[in-house]
């Protein structure tokens, strides 16, 4: 048998893995189990590895999942290290000196001009809005994650839009996510 034989019944293409491993008894002898042969050994070795690459797969799909998990979990942490009194008031004169009229956009300042409590969280980059600052952790390809503080004396909530949500970390301090 070849490589690949056409199926009497379905008409199909069946490959090596496919073929039966047993013969049809022939006028009462018992059903002969075929040897096992280098057919035989690459079907189990290239299902072995089909199953490997599905759990690899799997596996990267996890851990790409709880890098988000994880950033949050590290970006936590160092709030409560700085505390949140502190970022929202570095954030409170920082802005000030950022903002003399609140326009609706926002601006990406230089990394020398980032206060010390934002410097802690190693963001990729910090957006200046008119309603507070967004501190980029997590960069995907459409998608950014991160905290999200609103200054020490504006007591507004960000709004949630399409593309924008956030979830409340403490008073004044939100995790954000942003898609394109």
């Amino acid at each position: 048998m070849g490589p690949q034989t056409l199926s009497r019944l379905s008409g199909a293409v069946v490959g090596p893995c496919d073929v039966p491993r047993a013969r049809r008894p022939r006028m009462g002898r018992p059903a002969v189990t075929a040897l096992p042969t280098f057919e035989t050994a690459s079907c189990v070795l290239r299902r072995a590895m089909s199953t490997l690459s599905r759990l690899l797969f799997l596996g990267a799909m996890f851990l790409l999942a709880n890098c988000g998990t994880d950033r949050r979990q590290a970006a936590e942490r160092t709030l409560r290290e700085v505390g949140t009194p502190t970022l929202r008031r570095e954030a409170a004169s920082w802005y000030k000196g950022l903002f003399v009229s609140p326009n609706g956009q926002y601006f990406l300042p230089k990394i020398d001009q980032w206060p010390p409590a934002f410097r802690r969280f190693e963001p990729l980059r910090v957006r200046a809005y008119a309603d507070g600052f967004g501190l980029a952790l997590l960069d995907a390809r459409n998608a950014e994650e991160g905290i999200y503080v609103v200054p020490w004396g504006m007591e507004n909530t960000p709004r949630e839009g399409r593309n924008a949500r956030f979830q409340k970390i403490d008073e004044g301090i939100y995790w954000y996510w942003f898609t394109e």
